[in-house]
């Protein structure tokens, strides 16, 4: 309401309203006037009629001429309007009337009742007069000294009652200007109607229009009701806007450039200028193709771009253009069309352009961080296994075989931790040196990661070809590499996969080729083709590794002890603690089986804390039987990589069993010299809390006599290799005989793995040694079964 009340039409049509009452007003007015003027002049006549008649019958009746008064009569009543004329006796009689039906009748009985009272009241009263009655009637009640009464044959008093009906005669003066007031109206309507068409046709529409335009989110229909304050107050903060925008555009960092709906250049702004070396007056009307296109885009590019203008209004991406002095520059580029709001027909464009020529250089540099490895200049993982992508896509399209050749090298951390991890990144980049110049020009050589490397050969499709490659590669590195004038030799494994023999995607072509070189890594310096039954191997490692996972946290293992018997004393003088799995649908799983995963997988960390635990346990029951004897358990080298091995020793066992020596941990050789600095620390500080050390397996390892007179060993365990043929075997003996007489001397006990014949613990004890264990005393047997046993030995 506010809004109507506010907006232009509400004056003028405030006047209209106005005007229209004024006219209205004048005309009921005017009625009125005229009727009460017609009242007037018509009464005035009467009055003059009537007392010329009232003489004229006064004397007809003092002649006693009643003829001559009823003609006086019926003459006066021709007049216009005179409705009715009665001469009335002293009582009430009509004698004379200007129709005959009335006369002798009384005068109530003549007319009708309200009237007869009326005018009797009057006589009555003797008020008589000549007046109006009713806005229409002139009624005149006349006294008269002389009447005639003819029956009487006398002169009596009498009174003249005349009735004027003037309604006619108002009606007709009404209708005359009612007539005039309405032919007055109309012509006042058609010029009004006039006024307006011409208000609509020049005014209104170009109102509605600069509506559309300064209020563009009003109602279309409402704009005709907008207060004109508000569309000034639009204007100038159209104004404002308009001027800021052309501040902003001018000064922004970004070039801005604008055209007509022809591509004529009319504007641009200051950061165009300075990008593209023009000034605006050099290019105004100009197109900005006929300065600015580098020409690297073809025709197709610039059709497809105004193709999406037209059809969606805008296009961004990026664009090559040129300057002024010939240079090109890198830009991302946004244009979009402008169209007119009220016809919705394209005006003009806009371009918005940022240089990105930095940027672009910038991003190069991180395309090939993110591509290729920083340190071999080889695509890495993420490029390789696009590209494998796309060669598995091309494969599937067109026949195109190739071979994927996964590459390990082997021992490579030994090279790192030995001679440092400097030596170790050359050592990569001569090795990527040399494979690269084995290569063909088609094959695609990556690393993955570490010290592994992939190849990609494209048209190999049979095994034997696949082979006879990666053989000749690993023939090629038989001559050591020179890393600072030392020259190192370089071993590796390789497990090759083809397509599409092998898999039918990336992912598992990659993980075929993985399954394939660790196949070839179990025995090192070896090529293996991938079988199918490997991958159905590698499926059930996985599966195992989680199994025992759960049979970890379900506490579904159990752990057997093996006595370790005393040569001199013929008694049980300690255990060693082996881990069993009874699955609870596979049945029991061999140690040799489950442990490897354990290892690979560092499971074998929860596994060992839970020795621990279960070691703690078993002590408890030895000590409640009246038994003092150590534990022996096995570590593997993924403790020496970990923090957490005295932490799982001092947390799990009670420190009364560490003090009193009966924990033993079992090391094996390999574990110790993977890392032989780490190891010592842990061995030394082990030894420290009172935890002896045993060498497990020696002589299958390649352990330094040099660091075994360093290590904190208490005892070294002979494998049983050397024990399975000890009898009949000289070269075994002599190395069993050795050990035990160095161990001797070095201060170190010394144990016999795997004894299961008479002969063996006969012949060992012969040469002196100082434990045996193994089947010919005792198999590993639960805790139950162990105390049978000692009650029986």
């Amino acid at each position: 309401m506010k809004k109507w009340l506010e907006s232009i039409f509400i004056h003028p049509l405030l006047s209209l309203l106005l005007l229209a009452g004024s006219f209205w007003s004048i005309y009921f007015v005017t009625i009125d006037k005229i009727k009460t003027v017609t009242l007037e002049q018509e009464l005035e006549h009467a009055k003059e009629d009537i007392f010329l008649l009232k003489s004229l019958l006064e004397e007809y009746s003092l002649q006693k001429k009643p003829r001559l008064i009823q003609r006086e009569l019926v003459r006066f009543a021709t007049k216009k309007h005179v409705q009715q004329i009665f001469l009335l006796c002293p009582n009430k009689v009509v004698r004379y009337a200007n129709r005959r039906k009335w006369i002798g009748k009384r005068f109530e009985e003549a007319i009708d009742t309200q009237r007869a009272k009326h005018l009797l009241n009057e006589i009555d009263k003797k008020r008589y007069n000549v007046h109006i009655e009713d806005g229409r009637f002139i009624e005149a009640v006349i006294p008269l000294h002389y009447l005639y009464n003819p029956n009487k044959r006398r002169i009596e008093k009498g009174v003249m009652i005349i009735v004027y009906d003037l309604l006619p005669l108002i009606e007709q003066r009404t209708y005359a200007i009612q007539k005039l007031f309405f032919t007055l109206f109309a012509i006042m309507a058609l010029l009004l109607a006039l006024l307006f068409f011409f208000l609509y046709r020049f005014f209104l529409l170009k109102y509605q229009e600069l509506g559309k335009l300064l209020l563009p989110t009003e109602n279309t229909k409402c704009l005709f009701f907008t207060p004109i304050n508000r569309l000034i107050e639009a204007q100038k903060q159209a104004i404002e806007r308009a001027t800021v925008m052309k501040n902003v555009i001018q000064n922004s960092d970004d070039a801005v450039l604008i055209t007509d709906h022809a591509k004529n250049i009319v504007d641009c702004n200051r950061a165009f200028e300075k990008m593209s070396g023009y000034t605006k007056e050099e290019i105004i009307g100009k197109k900005p193709e006929e300065f600015l296109k580098s020409g690297l885009q073809d025709s197709s590019f610039y059709q497809k771009m105004w193709k999406n203008i037209l059809k969606k209004g805008e296009w961004s991406g990026e664009i090559v253009d040129k300057r002024k002095d010939g240079s090109l520059f890198y830009a991302l580029q946004s244009i979009f069309a402008i169209k007119d709001p009220l016809t919705n027909k394209i005006t003009h464009y806009a371009a918005i352009t940022k240089d990105i020529t930095e940027l672009a250089k910038k991003q190069e540099t991180i395309q090939k961080l993110a591509f290729y490895d920083p340190l071999t200049k080889l695509a890495n993982r993420v490029s390789f296994l696009q590209t494998l992508d796309e060669f598995i896509a091309l494969g599937k399209r067109e026949s195109f075989p190739f071979a994927l050749l996964f590459i390990d090298l082997d021992n490579f951390k030994e090279i790192n931790d030995t001679l440092g991890h400097d030596t170790g990144d050359k050592l990569l980049q001569a090795f990527v040196k040399r494979l690269k110049s084995l290569l063909r020009e088609e094959d695609i050589a990556a690393r993955l990661g570490g010290d592994e490397f992939v190849v990609l050969a494209p048209g190999i499709s049979s095994p034997s070809k696949a082979l006879e490659l990666a053989c000749r590669l690993q023939n090629a590195f038989q001559q050591p590499l020179m890393v600072d004038d030392r020259p190192i030799t370089v071993q590796m494994s390789i497990g090759i996969a083809l397509f599409p023999q092998d898999a039918k995607n990336a992912n598992e072509l990659l993980k075929a080729a993985d399954i394939a070189m660790y196949k070839a890594k179990e025995k090192k310096n070896r090529c293996v083709l991938f079988q199918e039954n490997m991958q159905q191997e590698a499926l059930e490692k996985v599966t195992l590794k989680q199994e025992l996972k759960k049979a970890i946290e379900k506490n579904e293992l159990m752990l057997y002890l093996q006595p370790k018997i005393s040569v001199r004393t013929k008694k049980v003088e300690g255990f060693e603690a082996l881990i069993r799995w009874n699955h609870p649908t596979r049945g029991f799983i061999p140690p040799s089986k489950f442990i490897p995963l354990a290892e690979e997988s560092a499971l074998i960390i929860p596994l060992t804390e839970w020795i621990f635990q279960e070691v703690d346990r078993l002590l408890d029951q030895l000590q409640q039987n009246g038994i003092e004897s150590p534990i022996a358990i096995n570590i593997s080298a993924r403790h020496f990589a970990t923090d957490k091995l005295i932490e799982q020793i001092t947390t799990n066992i009670k420190k009364e069993y560490i003090q009193k020596g009966l924990i033993e941990l079992e090391v094996t050789e390999s574990a110790v010299m993977e890392d032989i600095n780490k190891a010592m620390h842990y061995l030394q500080k082990l030894h420290s809390f009172g935890i002896k050390v045993a060498l497990d397996d020696f002589g299958t390892g390649h352990s330094s006599l040099q660091y075994l007179k360093k290590l904190p060993i208490d005892t070294i365990k002979i494998d049983k290799t050397f024990i399975d043929h000890i009898i009949n075997d000289n070269k075994d003996q002599a190395i069993v005989e050795s050990t035990i007489e160095m161990a001797d001397k070095l201060g170190m006990d010394t144990v016999a793995e795997g004894v299961e014949t008479k002969e063996q613990a006969q012949f060992l004890e012969k040469i002196g040694i100082d434990y045996i264990q193994g089947y010919y005393y005792a198999k590993p047997m639960p805790f139950e079964e162990m105390l049978e046993f000692l009650q029986k030995f």
